[in-house]
């Protein structure tokens, strides 16, 4: 699923600019009365394309707004969004893209900015997902919360006071929300909240023992106990660790070996990602940001973060076209990133990566779209792309059923 230094600041300002207020009562706050959603069927295509017949125009009539995000389940199952009239649109595919239907929260208004992946948006599996809503004037958030896929929605008013940069949960019970308290200001102080009965209440995990000084580049919790918080503070990387569920901090090491090895002056350093069933490998990503292109590099592990290796992947990324968008891993070893219209692999860690073949398809639609919004892939084998418009008024989706080697419009 799902952006380097200012650009980093940038983002996470604007989720949390979504500000609003979170309980940290132990009861349960009362749902507004608002109707469950009826999943209205959309319009269909005038021409359905077979499973494996390759488009190079997109579906019309399904999906009624500029996509901002989107994060896929598995190879079938895929939510995407965006926002119209300060509205949520949330769309599900239970097919891979051929059909969507709309699943958006009811009353789901005032979201003034992109509601990101991660910052305002989780989905745990296929059918458990959260959504964090709050009112412009920053007096109400709203979390919303569904079992079914987004076939209807549970919401819980969280009356404290935040602005939410970060929503994390690992289990359908437990999850985390990190909170700046003033979204106007770089170095805005912190608070760590976490969940145990799935959102319906929060309690606050960490405030005053969170490092408080600089920028939050990224949070993710490795497990239950094990937590990783990166930050640039006064231009320089760092990384956090916390091995209590959040409610202390120290600062990692791991850090240190990619600067001993890396000549750039700056680099911008975001949260580790862990992969498999026990989460003991991953990779963090890091950049050295220039005026034209960003170099990415990676730190991997293979025993749950105590040690990491360096790896320079000696890959950029133009800016025009590219920004925000990092390497995606599937795994320690398996990665793709796009750079224009090519899209490269890499099997082995990133320390080699091989261009795949042009697609006409991928190249025409890149000539319409050449704004990478976000990449992801699920499998080995099925992978999409969100493009947009530099005016950044259309976006469109594009799918790879083999790899990164072919593509098609959904």
């Amino acid at each position: 699923m799902i952006r380097r230094s200012t650009l980093l600041l940038i983002g996470l300002l604007l989720a949390g600019m979504l500000s609003g207020c979170l309980s940290t009562g132990s009861n349960e706050a009362k749902a507004p009365q608002a109707p469950e959603p009826t999943v209205t069927p959309e319009p269909q295509p005038t021409a359905k394309p077979g499973a494996d017949t390759k488009k190079d125009t997109p579906s019309e009539f399904q999906i009624q707004t500029r996509l901002l995000d989107f994060h896929l389940i598995d190879e079938r199952t895929g939510y995407a969004w965006g926002v119209t009239n300060q509205s949520l649109r949330m769309y599900r595919t239970l097919d891979g893209g051929q059909t969507w239907q709309n699943v958006s929260p009811p009353s789901a208004g005032n979201f003034k900015f992109s509601p990101g992946y991660g910052q305002a948006i989780s989905f745990l599996d296929k059918q458990r997902g959260w959504i964090v809503r709050s009112d412009l004037e920053g007096k109400q958030s709203t979390i919303w919360q569904t079992e079914n896929g987004g076939g209807s929605w549970k919401a819980v008013d969280l009356p404290e006071q935040m602005n939410p940069v970060v929503l994390d949960f690992q289990t359908p019970q437990n999850g985390w929300m990190l909170s700046i308290t003033d979204p106007s200001k770089a170095d805005s102080g912190r608070i760590l909240y976490s969940t145990s009965n799935g959102g319906s209440t929060w309690q606050r995990a960490a405030d005053a023992q969170l490092p408080q000084e600089g920028t939050i580049t990224g949070l993710t919790f490795q497990n239950l106990r094990t937590g990783w918080l990166s930050m640039e503070v006064k231009g320089q990387p760092k990384m956090y660790r916390s091995e209590d569920g959040g409610r202390t901090w120290k600062e990692s090491k791991v850090i240190a070996a990619a600067r001993s090895s890396e000549a750039c002056e700056v680099v911008d350093v975001l949260q580790p990602v862990f992969f498999g069933s026990d989460r003991s490998k991953g990779w963090i990503p890091f950049s050295c940001p220039s005026s034209e292109a960003d170099q990415f590099h990676g730190l991997f592990t293979d025993d749950g973060g105590v040690n990491w290796s360096y790896a320079p992947f000696k890959v950029g990324t133009d800016k025009e076209s590219n920004a925000f968008t990092l390497p995606f891993f599937l795994s320690e070893t398996d990665g793709w990133y796009l750079d224009k219209n090519i899209v490269y692999h890499t099997s082995d860690k990133g320390k080699t990566w091989a261009p795949l073949n042009e697609d006409k398809i991928l190249s025409r639609t890149w000539s319409k779209y050449p704004q990478l919004t976000q990449l992801q892939f699920v499998s080995e084998n099925v992978g999409w792309i969100l493009l947009e418009t530099k005016d950044q008024k259309r976006s469109v989706l594009v799918q790879t059923k083999d790899g990164g080697k072919s593509w098609s419009v959904l």
